[in-house]
Parts: structure tokens; sequence; C-alpha cells
């Protein structure tokens, strides 16, 4: 919610304005650019919680040159019309590492002869990318690498050109910024409560935490009503939780995965499920033997875990031509031990019988 009241308070109702929004993975970049592209602006609320606005005389037409300024004024009641059917109406662009070469040479093109937009990336945009004429330098997600900030601003005030750079954190993160002072970096505070107080008076209200409350059931019906954007949010979510445990062994006390509320961290991909059950979302539409079964729950420990799920087989040979040793004669196989029995098994594609660790999360 803070982000698109930012990027359309200070971006996209500002012509002529352009940003680099930077996110920490792939299908994050996916999902926000998907998001944006159709979320539309929440429509007003009801009578309850609409501000009450003086009313304004009728206009009387007196003269030739009235009926030209009427056009006029339609024209731009339509241009109003339009900015606030869109959330964020400007040109967006993504950009990250999973596209191919070509396709990421048109977005760098486009973006660079765009008048205004945004452009939602990874950090293979924080170097060796002259981007002239950026305003804004958004972190939505801190770097895992302290370096790596410093380049990320730096693709703003490019040859003389003011710029300014902000970032997202959470108030467990605000450390982060006397990290940050080590390198002579200062930071001011940038509170969102004007962003929201802005959002409620484009919703006629006069309460900027229901303003809040109505963009945020907004954007979650939007995934309701797409399936295929429901699953981008799953995987941009799951990818979050993964990349938060990279983070650099300096700044790991502050970008802990312990420290995170994972109800909070799924809201924020307008995800409404408890984060317990999204692994079933991903599995109900794949196809296998495994589809619809649900995942299991996240546990904190397995996050950043570079083990397999699935051990590699031994032999390239089925089991079912080849018996075990020990096996009995009569082709009956042997009963699995008490380790075996509290392994799950799984089946690969070539009919094998795999054995997988007891517990199996789905973010691994």
């Amino acid at each position: 919610v803070a982000l698109a009241a930012f990027l359309r308070a200070e971006v996209a109702l500002k012509p002529g304005t352009k940003a680099v929004v930077f996110v920490s993975t792939c299908d994050a970049v996916e999902f926000h650019y998907a998001l944006l592209s159709a979320a539309a602006m929440p429509a007003p609320p009801g009578p309850r919680h609409r501000r009450r606005a003086p009313l304004a005389a009728p206009k009387s037409k007196t003269a030739a040159g009235d009926d030209d300024e009427s056009d006029e004024d339609e024209g731009e009641d339509e241009e109003d019309a339009l900015a606030r059917k869109m959330l964020v109406p400007t040109a967006l662009f993504r950009l990250h590492g999973n596209l191919a070469q070509t396709d990421r040479m048109a977005t760098f093109r486009k973006f660079i002869g765009a008048p205004s937009g945004i452009l939602f990336c990874t950090d293979v945009a924080a170097r060796g990318l002259d981007l002239p004429a950026v305003d804004w330098i958004v972190q939505y997600d801190p770097p895992t690498d302290e370096t790596y900030y410093i380049h990320r601003v730096g693709r703003a005030a490019r040859l003389g050109r003011p710029g300014t750079a902000v970032l997202f954190l959470r108030p467990e993160e605000k450390p982060y910024t006397e990290q940050l002072a080590t390198y002579g970096i200062s930071m001011e505070n940038f509170p969102t409560g004007p962003l929201m107080v802005a959002m409620a008076k484009e919703l006629e209200t006069a309460d900027p935490i229901f303003a809040a409350s109505t963009l945020q059931h907004s954007l979650e019906g939007q995934l309701q009503k797409d399936e295929t954007l429901r699953r981008q949010a799953v995987m941009a979510y799951q990818a979050c939780i993964r990349a938060y445990a990279t983070h650099d062994k300096k700044t790991r006390h502050i970008f802990h995965p312990r420290n995170l509320h994972l109800g909070h961290v799924a809201r924020a991909f307008a995800l409404t499920e408890a984060p317990s059950t999204l692994g079933s979302i991903l599995n109900a539409g794949s196809k296998g033997p495994g589809a619809g079964k649900a995942a299991a729950p996240l546990d904190r420990r397995d996050i950043g875990k570079k083990k397999s799920a699935i051990r590699k087989p031994a032999a390239a040979e089925s089991s079912e031509h080849r018996p075990r040793r020990g096996a009995p004669r009569d082709g009956r196989r042997p009963a699995r031990s008490e380790q075996e029995a509290e392994t799950p098994l799984q089946r690969a594609p070539d009919g094998r019988v795999m054995h997988a660790p007891a517990r199996v999360s789905e973010f691994i």
C-alpha cells in the first residue's frame, strides 16, 4: 500500500518524472509489474466515510468563447478520469536477469526514450547501466550487500541532474541506517502519513487509515479475480523469504528471518491466506502425482538451507527390474526401516521411488 501510494503521488501524477524501483528477486519484479499494470484506483466509499464538499455553482454560457473553454475543460476532465481509473497512471517497465538479453536491451531503450515511467528491476540494473533523467531511486527491498546501496542510488542524480533516493524499512530494520552511516550516508525520515492523506482526499474521505484499508482490499480483490496474478504473488512471497536469509553477515542481525512476521509479509503481497497454506495455491495449479496436495508449513529453521529436498538415486536402473540386496526370493520387498518409515516417498517421472526428508518446506 505504501509503495503504491508513493508511486502514484510522487511519480505517476507528476508529468516527466521517472523512477527506478529495486526489489530483491525476479519473481518480485514480475509480480509488482503485473499488479500495478492492472490495478485500478479504488472507488470512493459510501456516504458514511465520504468527506463532504461544497457544491459548485452551475456555469452559464454567455459567449461563443465559453464553448471553447468548456471543450478544453472536458478534455482535462477525461485525462483526470483516466488518472483516477488507473492506480499508477504511467508507463511501467521491468528488468531482471531471467529475461533474455534482447528483451533486456529493448526494455532499457524504451525506458530511456520514455518521457516518464517506472522501472521495476533487480540488482542487475544497479551497475553498468546509464539511466539518464531518473528522479527517484526507490529501494523497496534493502540490498543484501551494503555496497549495492551506493550502486543503486548512483542511478540517479547523474550529469548534474538532481535526484532523490528513498529506502523502505520495517520498524525493526531501522538500525540499518546506523550501519549505512559508517559509509558516510546520512538519511532523513520520510513519513508515509502525508501520502495516505493525499490518497484519502482522492477517495473523498477524511480518514487516512480507512483510505489505506480501502486500497489494501482493492489490491487483494485484484488477486482474487486473477489466478495467474495470485500465483505470481505466492512465488514472489516465497522468493522474498528466501532472499531475506541471504543478507551479509554484517547486517544479518538486522535482517534475520526470525524477526519477520510472515503474515504481515504475506499481506504486503496482497495475500489473505495464512502463510502455512500458500504452498497449496501453487500445487493446485501444477500437474503430476503430487498435484493438489498442500505443501508443508513454513519452518523458519528451514529458511536459507541449501540442501536438496530430494536425494538423487544412486543407480540408474529401476529397483523393480533389479532387486535390492537382501530382498526375499519371492519378489516381495523387505520391511522399511524406522528411518525410512518416517520419510515420505516421492515417485520420479520414470516410476522410481525416492526418499525425501520428513519435513519438506515449500520454500526449498
